[in-house]
């Protein structure tokens, strides 16, 4: 091991851009079979080396995590799977991106959100402990200068920010509340999507702001099942859906067709 270590730093020296970015390339192809050899060089003397390998090792793993996605995609039925879902997204999309302090965060913020909650007498109080919770502590709110950019879209991005579009911003109400021991459920409205509380409609896009049926039923002029409002939630398959949807309507004007491809083909892989 230490041999091929060795003669890999020697490579990854090279003062040749393409021979290096060959190298680079072979690696990420060879996949998970490179990375003991490649964790070793970690911490070279070599900035350069220790760069070059944090690169083949980024793209290592946001390619495992699109393999691991391309598996769960078609198969999610609960919420633990959703979940999983959305972090292997984003390891796709951001790569080298480490998860468990972003997991570890919805966890402290479960923990609050039960001892919030604790203190309420009734249902409204409960609402209206839940609201303050996401939207006056937490402060997260929709997007609204940036609407579609791929950041919105990406649960760890929208944790750093505080800002997202409906989906992912109903996926922190529902993740958080499982960890409180609560159940949120996601609803989906045509060209929406809201959480519901406490049979209270929620809209976590526009903080604290709570929804009568009648809203919705008077200007969408809607039938009651159509709008989600008769009691079944959106499973985690349709929430993953919507979100990959959102997702490909924001690359619609971005010019990596490839990223467009990937996206069109869990679709595809969904609705068979």
């Amino acid at each position: 091991m230490a041999d091929q270590a060795a003669a890999l730093r020697q490579l990854l020296r090279d003062e040749d851009p393409a021979t290096v970015a060959l190298i680079k390339q072979e690696l990420i192809t060879a996949g998970s079979t490179s990375r003991s050899v490649l964790r070793e060089l970690l911490s070279d003397a070599d900035l350069s080396v220790a760069s070059h390998v944090r690169d083949v090792l980024a793209e290592i793993d946001s390619n495992d995590a699109r393999i691991r996605f391309e598996q769960l995609c078609p198969r999610v039925r609960s919420l633990t799977e959703l979940e999983e879902a959305t972090w292997l997204l984003a390891q796709i999309f951001l790569p080298g991106l480490e998860t468990p302090p972003y997991t570890q965060i919805l966890d402290d913020w479960g923990k609050a959100l039960k001892e919030q909650l604790a203190s309420a007498t009734n249902a409204n109080g409960r609402v209206q402990s839940l609201v303050q919770f996401f939207t006056r502590e937490l402060k997260l709110r929709g997007n609204t200068r940036n609407y579609y950019d791929l950041r919105n879209l990406l649960l760890p991005c929208v944790i750093d920010s505080r800002l997202g579009i409906p989906t992912t911003l109903s996926l922190i109400y529902i993740f958080v509340g499982q960890r409180a021991g609560e159940t949120i459920d996601g609803i989906n409205l045509p060209g929406h999507f809201l959480v519901r509380f406490e049979d209270r409609l929620l809209d976590p896009f526009l903080p604290g702001r709570e929804l009568a049926k009648r809203d919705y039923l008077e200007v969408l002029a809607q039938p009651e099942e159509k709008l989600g409002m008769d009691g079944r939630a959106a499973s985690p398959r349709t929430i993953l859906l919507q979100l990959l949807n959102n997702l490909w309507h924001t690359l619609e004007d971005e010019e990596d067709s490839q990223q467009r491809g990937l996206v069109f083909g869990w679709l595809q892989s969904m609705r068979l």
